[in-house]
């Protein structure tokens, strides 16, 4: 796990008089989960639009898979390989699960619309394809006896789900989770720290934001740290875990105070 996949170098994003990201460098290995955590307002959602497109930094650079995304819209960011899912929950309510997943997977279509539209062998063939797919990666999140559900009609933990296979539709060499145990119970985070295991274990790289220390402790191989903007630490779980500027910025307390 050597190579990089991802690299994030001094990067700024200031919003008016506001920094709301200082400085923060970050790299992301092939093939493995790199959790960044933080207390809320710490910038980690801010990090996670800037490598996703959403913004484009005040000062800094992103490269990915030794490119810089510079300048490219999201969709197009999203054909180089990198997918993301939402803190708060987006999906096509009325369209059921397996349609929800195979919009991720014709993101990659070689079909024109008017192509679509006229029945075309090509398509016919690609929208077999799709629907296997997005059932496959119905299977691998857990949820495929539900393919036919409406999304809204899911249970909130299968929507979390969805929205993850949904994201691997679109075939990603980097999937970034934004905040996905939230509102989870500690059961429903157990069984979502497997999942994300068993995701990584088909091949996928993870980015895992999150705000729950516990999650990204048990799952990760390294960990980086924001705090106010800015990076203050990075290492493996159990070193960032001890690491005395973490526990001051989760429990507002010196590390002899929070024993």
């Amino acid at each position: 796990m050597s190579e990089t996949l991802l690299n994030v170098d001094a990067v700024t994003m200031q919003f008016g008089g506001v920094t709301a990201l200082e400085n923060v460098s970050l790299n992301i290995k092939k093939g493995e989960i790199l959790g960044l955590i933080g207390p809320n307002g710490a910038g980690k959602t801010t990090c996670f639009n800037v490598i996703t497109g959403v913004y484009a930094p005040t000062k800094g650079t992103v490269t990915f898979d030794g490119d810089s995304l510079a300048g490219l819209k999201r969709y197009q960011i999203t054909r180089r390989g990198i997918a993301r899912t939402f803190q708060n929950i987006r999906l096509f309510s009325d369209m059921s699960a397996l349609e929800n997943v195979m919009v991720g997977v014709d993101a990659h279509s070689k079909t024109s619309v008017l192509g679509a539209i006229s029945g075309i062998p090509r398509s016919r063939k690609e929208e077999k394809q799709s629907r296997e797919r997005a059932f496959e990666l119905l299977q691998l999140v857990g949820i495929d006896a539900y393919s036919e559900v409406a999304a809204k009609n899911l249970p909130y933990g299968y929507q979390r789900r969805l929205e993850i296979a949904r994201a691997l539709g679109t075939n990603p060499k980097l999937l970034c989770l934004d905040e996905p145990a939230a509102g989870f119970n500690p059961a429903e985070k157990q069984e979502l720290n497997q999942l994300i295991l068993n995701v990584r274990s088909q091949g996928y790289t993870v980015l895992l934001i999150e705000h729950d220390m516990d999650v990204v402790m048990k799952i990760s191989d390294r960990v980086a740290v924001l705090d106010f903007g800015r990076k203050i630490a990075e290492g493996l779980p159990e070193e960032v875990r001890a690491n005395p500027d973490v526990i001051a910025a989760y429990l507002g307390a010196p590390e002899e105070d929070a024993q």
